[in-house]
């Protein structure tokens, strides 16, 4: 369930109309954990699959575009144990401990040891296992 300011489809509801009381976000099932950003949310299911919605102009769904989304798209990441938002950018923390990021990288927060400006799609960080 989602509400509050719904400006770039954060809500995840297929809408930008914003909610003052909580909302269903059509077709997320079966969530273990959310992030949620000012822009930009994301989810991740039992099985590990990475869902993510909102803001897209960095590449911070992980869908490998940089278009916004009004509803949960699939990212790449199928054995997440974790996720966490920032302000342009996510990172997944995946079952074997390894960490994948994506978004904006201009202070190389992805941790990829780069600035490169988006990576859209996700990508190991320099930190954790393979």
């Amino acid at each position: 369930m989602c509400w509050g300011r719904n400006a770039d489809g954060q809500l995840g509801d297929g809408t930008l109309t914003s909610r003052l009381t909580p909302a269903e976000v059509p077709g997320l099932t079966d969530v273990a954990r959310v992030a949620l950003d000012g822009s930009h949310s994301c989810a991740v299911r039992r099985d590990g699959l990475v869902l993510c919605w909102g803001r897209n102009d960095f590449g911070q769904l992980g869908d490998g575009t940089l278009v916004n989304r009004r509803s949960p798209t699939v990212t790449p990441v199928t054995d997440a144990a974790a996720v966490e938002t920032g302000p342009r950018h996510t990172c997944a923390l995946r079952r074997s401990g390894a960490v994948a990021c994506w978004g904006a990288n201009n202070a190389g927060q992805l941790g990829l040891g780069t600035l490169s400006d988006t990576v859209p799609a996700p990508r190991a960080a320099v930190f954790g296992l393979p």
